[in-house]
């Protein structure tokens, strides 16, 4: 999907919105200005608010400044509806794969590697929550997430960034305990009065189980070998 709407551009900057989120005024200028103070910048992003489907405000704030040792460990604080990009930094990682599942993360994980990531942090663009929205879905978040780890943990073991490697490493525990902690508010949130309600309430808290596992047995071993020593 946003590899055909690249290459359908033509300008020096490129994008992305949503069809069903909103961008206020002023947002490309500041985004512009930001990346031509230094040639170092190729994507800049900004901070963002959630309304539900009717506009309706819900969360403002969302957004901050990251860099690659940041989306290594896995904070992705950032939406591609927010996104300006120079065509520099796209075409020195080809573009958006289109075979990969999250192709925004793992695009915006590329790019931070070999550019430095601005931050406008004002909020410049409402993003539009409702049921259709796949990102609320835990499992399908931990997937996505741990699939592009995956895959950028097999580039990176091929070059030898070791260092790189114990960060990546880091962030696929840290998706794990975050969406696990997504789960169990969801089973709090559960309707204990009905049928459906139990019903996922029960999947949310295994999914939570299934999801600490590895957090757990990484947490126990650093706290034997914090003993041995």
């Amino acid at each position: 999907m946003q590899q055909s709407r690249y290459s359908a551009s033509a300008g020096r900057y490129i994008t992305f919105l949503d069809h069903d989120d909103v961008m206020f005024p002023g947002k490309l200028q500041a985004q512009v200005a930001a990346v031509e103070e230094d040639p170092g910048i190729g994507l800049c992003h900004t901070q963002f608010e959630q309304v539900d489907a009717e506009r309706n405000f819900l969360v403002a704030g969302h957004g901050a400044d990251i860099q690659y040792r940041d989306l290594l460990q896995c904070h992705f604080s950032l939406l591609m509806s927010t996104v300006l990009v120079s065509r520099a930094a796209m075409e020195s990682v080809g573009g958006f794969d289109p075979k990969t599942i999250a192709e925004d993360i793992d695009f915006v994980l590329k790019v931070s590697r070999g550019f430095r990531l601005a931050f406008v942090p004002t909020v410049l663009l409402q993003y539009r929550r409702h049921t259709m929205n796949i990102s609320g879905d835990p499992w399908v978040q931990f997937q996505e997430v741990d699939y592009v780890l995956t895959g950028y943990r097999r580039y990176l073991e091929r070059i030898g960034e070791h260092e790189s490697l114990a960060l990546l490493d880091q962030g696929r525990l840290n998706n794990r305990r975050t969406n696990a902690e997504i789960a169990i508010l969801r089973a709090r949130s559960a309707d204990r009065n009905s049928a459906a309600g139990l019903a996922d309430m029960a999947k949310n808290l295994a999914l939570a189980f299934h999801l600490s596992r590895p957090a757990v047995r990484a947490n126990a071993r650093e706290f034997i070998e914090a003993r041995r020593h």
